[in-house]
């Protein structure tokens, strides 16, 4: 016959589950709350110096907009980070910046020619 257990499994049960010990539970628990106060913290500061800095930002948006594409915000911050490392200082860097910024300068070209063509467009058909 078998013995129960004040928890509601029996000794077999218990023993099997032997993965976690006691109060890993709880132990989870306080690392979960400690990562929210820390997540708390860190908002708080950022609206307090971004306030000082008399910039308003959305952060529960950016927060949003970094979930949805984190690839692309990851390379934001890659590039950032080799341009303010002094990572512009190479040869290669510069002959793929010069290239990148050609590039991007004749999509802006050709960008601002469409728009400019469409507004002359709309004034002609009114």
């Amino acid at each position: 016959m078998k013995k129960e257990d004040p928890t509601g499994k029996d000794a077999n049960e218990s023993s099997a589950e032997g993965a976690r010990p006691e109060g890993s539970l709880g132990e989870e628990s306080m690392a979960s709350g400690a990562a929210k106060t820390a997540n708390s913290a860190m908002k708080d500061t950022a609206h307090k110096y971004l306030g000082a800095a008399g910039i308003k930002v959305d952060l529960e948006d950016v927060e949003n907009k970094i979930h949805d594409r984190p690839l692309f915000y990851l390379a934001i911050a890659a590039g950032a980070g080799f341009v303010i490392g002094g990572g512009l200082a190479t040869k290669i860097a510069q002959t793929l910046l010069g290239l990148a910024g050609r590039k991007a300068a004749a999509e802006t070209a050709t960008n601002l020619g469409r728009q400019v063509l469409r507004q002359a467009a709309g004034r002609a058909q009114t």
